[in-house]
């Protein structure tokens, strides 16, 4: 497997080529089948499916591929080739994004410019970074009649459209004024961002030989991208076992996801990342948060259980300051999360207000001082 990555790398380098400089894996371990512990085909293998999920990735970035991932039952699709001739606009366009004009209309902040201090959180709805589930899993959850009572992140990676092009347009020709579409894991593309990296230690990226920087190749490649369906957050970052995010990973985002990134609360490698309320910004102005939990599927009133205990656990480190939390969602519905969501609410009152990802990155650069919020700001005008 490693041999074929690394001949396919050598490809995208070689004199003459003008095509994408990142490789694009369809497919997955047939972790049901055989290789894992976690199906009937292998009951005896030493590994799990994460586990398993993980070590992969820990291979693919290194030489600029990404996995767009098929598997068994829930991860299954058929008929892709078909489908990826179905033809997009040359853009599609979302919501308007909110601007400090609207936070103050809406009162998230004071004349001052202050963030008013209470608890936000903020709805990651995926995992769709993989084709097969965005082919047979999320219609149905969009489609829950209590959509667009509460604001909703939706993680759609956008080069899935490769392969899955007919549900964009529909995506975002039904959205409600409180569904957002957000990028998930890690951007275009799923991998491990340091990956694309030569450790400054080894000069190596990963366990790899490749010495070159694959930064400029991730940006040009997301760039068009976010551009075509007019995204600029990025819901997670996960980074597997390569661990911490580092600053020139962050960089990576600013030009592509100003709005913000969110990463693991153990992944951040600021003081920051001790509390899962914690925000802050870079160096280049992009707003930085946690994904704090993976809520438990199917069990609304569960979901909002470990919402409540998890910010009110949170809250008294910040006292008289804002706090922010991202909650991810993995395969649910909106009904599941408008009811979550109700419950959190109705435990805390005024304490927690939910809110869309990119109102969230923009409380963060109020909160952090990175831009001017007052409302006597000309730039408001």
């Amino acid at each position: 497997m490693i041999q074929i990555f690394k001949d396919a790398y050598r490809l995208t380098r070689a004199p003459g080529y003008t095509g994408p400089k990142m490789i694009h894996i369809g497919g997955f371990t047939p972790w049901w089948f055989k290789y894992t512990k976690d199906g009937p085909g292998c009951p005896d293998c030493k590994h799990a499916g994460v586990e398993t999920e993980w070590e992969t990735m820990g291979v693919v970035g290194a030489y600029n591929a990404f996995d767009d991932g098929d598997a068994c039952c829930v991860g299954a699709m058929a008929n892709s080739a078909f489908y990826q001739h179905y033809p997009l606009p040359a853009s599609l366009v979302q919501n308007p994004k909110p601007t400090l004009v609207s936070l103050h209309q809406r009162g998230l902040l004071s004349p001052a410019g202050k963030v008013v201090p209470k608890a936000y959180a903020a709805y990651y709805a995926g995992d769709y970074d993989g084709s097969a589930w965005l082919y047979n899993q999320l219609k149905p959850k969009w489609d829950d009649p209590k959509r667009g009572q509460v604001p909703i992140g939706w993680a759609v990676d956008s080069e899935l459209s490769m392969r899955f092009p007919v549900i964009y347009p529909y995506l975002y020709r039904t959205r409600t004024a409180n569904d957002w579409f957000i990028s998930g894991d890690s951007g275009a593309g799923y991998l491990n961002p340091t990956l694309l990296i030569p450790d400054p230690k080894t000069g190596k990226r990963g366990g790899s030989n490749v010495t070159v920087s694959g930064a400029d190749d991730w940006i040009a490649w997301n760039k068009v991208w976010y551009q075509k369906f007019d995204l600029t957050f990025t819901g997670f970052l996960i980074n597997g076992d390569q661990g911490a995010l580092n600053s020139a990973a962050f960089q990576m985002y600013d030009s592509f996801s100003p709005d913000g990134v969110v990463v693991t609360t153990g992944h951040d490698p600021t003081a920051a990342g001790k509390l899962n309320g914690a925000a802050w910004v870079d160096g280049n102005g992009t707003a930085v948060m946690h994904h704090v939990a993976d809520l438990p599927g199917g069990n609304a009133s569960a979901a909002a259980a470990v919402m409540v205990e998890l910010v009110r656990a949170d809250r008294s480190s910040f006292r008289d300051k804002p706090s922010f939390y991202i909650f991810r969602n993995i395969l649910q519905s909106a009904g599941y999360m408008v009811d979550a969501a109700v419950g959190a609410i109705g435990a805390m009152g005024g304490e927690l207000e939910f809110v869309d990802p990119y109102t969230m990155g923009l409380l963060v650069k109020c909160s952090s001082k990175a831009i001017n919020c007052t409302a006597t700001n000309p730039t408001l005008d």
